[in-house]
């Protein structure tokens, strides 16, 4: 009965330690800074269409890389997307211009996923 006894505490006790653990790492997971590469795609697409004096669309752009249109879609809506490298050769062909002019790095920027955000909201932020 003692030993019993016992043995129900140590439970007792190691779930508690179990829930702290993961309080702690969920805790962690949303408070850690997320980095993002920017995709400069608009910009590239504003230059173009004023050098060549006309209104050139993602459609067009598509279809002279071979890029969907649903993926240019993403790397101009979703932070983080992840490019891949034939995509950036294809899109640094068609806007004759070099990586660094495609994409730039926004280090320690706190951002948005998925609905939860990650960092806290600014003072006077509703």
């Amino acid at each position: 009965m003692r030993l019993e006894k016992h043995m129900n505490s140590l439970c007792r006790l190691y779930a508690t330690y179990e829930s702290f653990i993961m309080a702690t790492a969920m805790t962690l997971a949303f408070t850690q800074e997320i980095r993002v590469i920017r995709f400069l795609l608009s910009e590239r697409l504003a230059e173009r269409s004023f050098k060549e004096g006309r209104r050139v669309e993602w459609r067009e752009v598509a279809e002279a890389t071979g890029i969907h249109r649903a993926t240019l879609s993403r790397m101009l809506n979703t932070r983080g997307h992840n490019a891949s490298v034939n995509n950036l050769d294809s899109l640094c062909r068609y806007f004759g211009c070099e990586l660094g002019d495609l994409a730039v790095y926004v280090p320690d920027e706190r951002v948005e996923t998925s609905g939860e955000l990650c960092a806290p909201k600014k003072r006077g932020a509703a």
